[in-house]
């Protein structure tokens, strides 16, 4: 395996699903263990709980549900990581700011034959 480096994913948002000014999406994969961060989602308009579907090569264990409690300003809401489905958020209506540093999950998908996004910086060697 390696390491694919961190990769802007934000064109990946759906279902309304947007950034603030300066926001981004990033993943990234360090052999098995999958990254994600964020800054600035902004879900107050979305249409779903799904914001992003996950991505081959990043995808979680297969039958595994990582729940990952998240801090929106001052409320706790929990994302969901269904393997090979979606990354879920069980509260959309009221989300702006959000922050998603140091998220990671274990995959068990095979390495990616192609790097979803745009590089972020270099990809290391």
């Amino acid at each position: 395996f390696g390491d694919t480096g961190w990769r802007d994913v934000t064109a990946n948002l759906i279902n309304s699903w947007t950034t603030g000014p300066g926001g981004w999406v990033r993943i990234r994969r360090i052999d098995n263990t999958v990254h994600l961060s964020s800054y600035y989602v902004v879900g107050s308009g979305a249409s779903s709980y799904v914001m992003m579907l996950q991505i081959a090569g990043f995808m979680s264990n297969p039958g595994n549900v990582t729940r990952i409690p998240i801090v929106d300003n001052t409320t706790v809401r929990v994302m969901t990581v269904a393997a090979g489905a979606s990354f879920i958020f069980t509260e959309y209506a009221s989300i702006v700011d959000m922050s998603l540093n140091g998220v990671s999950w274990i995959a068990d998908d095979a390495w990616p034959s192609s790097l979803p996004g745009t590089a972020v910086g270099s990809i290391p060697t």
